[in-house]
């Protein structure tokens, strides 16, 4: 939508027209894409979360829990705690991998 509004910007010079009308083409544009990449969206949507959702999947998440919590069939020990100097650093990472990516 950006590039097809600074186009719009170039072929038009709607800098220099007033913000009702470069609002409206804003719009139009909008209407645009959604119809022609709305179904597209919503079918690839749809998809994922079928496949998300499907049994296989499931069955799966819950195999990863019960090896999360039951670990070669015994039960987990207790996490151990940690200190702040070593919560602090995992939090700025996390940011960093989180803002990185």
């Amino acid at each position: 939508l950006r590039i097809l509004l600074l186009l719009m910007d170039e072929v038009f010079e709607l800098r220099s027209k007033d913000q009702w009308f470069r609002r409206r083409i804003v719009l139009f544009l909008r209407q645009i894409l959604k119809a022609m990449f709305g179904d597209i969206v919503n079918r690839r949507i749809v998809d994922t979360v079928g496949y998300i959702t499907s049994p296989e999947q499931v069955a799966d998440y819950i195999k990863a829990f019960k090896e999360s919590v039951w670990p070669n069939g015994e039960l987990a020990p207790p996490a151990r705690s940690r200190d702040r100097d070593s919560q602090l650093l995992t939090q700025v990472s996390a940011r960093l991998c989180l803002l990185s990516s």
